[in-house]
């Protein structure tokens, strides 16, 4: 059995998958990142809490991370979101 939040769907995830579908199509987000059309189309009117699985599929076609579509870092861009992960993903953080 598959769990799924209660809740609505963050807004930035939200927002990124407007712009995906705007750049190309519902079907081609839904291809690219294996969601069905009817959960892009939930997600796109912010209906439903996407599981832990969907928020990471979204996540790894946004090239962010999980805690970024979930609304934490409100005040990094979603360019800046991506250079975070490609840094802490190869490991090179300096502090």
């Amino acid at each position: 059995m598959r769990e799924r939040g209660n809740g609505k769907t963050p807004e930035r995830v939200v927002e990124e998958l407007k712009k995906a579908v705007a750049a190309s199509s519902q079907l081609s987000v839904s291809k690219k990142t294996g969601l069905g059309l009817a959960a892009i189309n939930r997600y796109l009117k912010g209906i439903g809490e996407p599981t832990t699985a969907t928020l990471q599929r979204l996540a790894d076609y946004f090239e962010v991370h999980v805690a970024w579509l979930q609304g934490h870092f409100e005040n990094m861009s979603y360019e800046k979101a991506r250079e975070y992960k490609k840094v802490t993903d190869s490991g090179n953080i300096s502090g």
